[in-house]
């Protein structure tokens, strides 16, 4: 294996990392958003508003950008993102 292609590996998975914390992140979000008390007290703004908030409830509870969550995982981590919300 060249040099250049372990580069190239390397950034591919580095890309692909960024990409699925995105996917964590609005995964995260849409739970609160189809919960209907967040819905209605914050709306569409808690994206932007509270998304250090998420950000670092994700981060607190050791969710790296290179695993998905579960239904049931994105579950529990939208009851902790409500608990530090309120």
């Amino acid at each position: 294996m060249k040099f250049s292609q372990i580069d190239e590996d390397a950034v591919a998975r580095m890309y692909i990392c960024q990409q699925n914390r995105h996917i964590q992140l609005n995964l995260a979000t849409n739970h609160l958003l189809l919960n209907k008390e967040i819905n209605t007290q914050y709306n569409i703004q808690i994206e932007n508003e509270k998304a250090n908030e998420i950000i670092d409830v994700i981060c607190k509870n050791k969710i790296y950008p290179h695993t998905l969550m579960s239904d049931i995982f994105a579950d529990e981590l939208a009851n902790k993102i409500l608990k530090k919300l309120n």
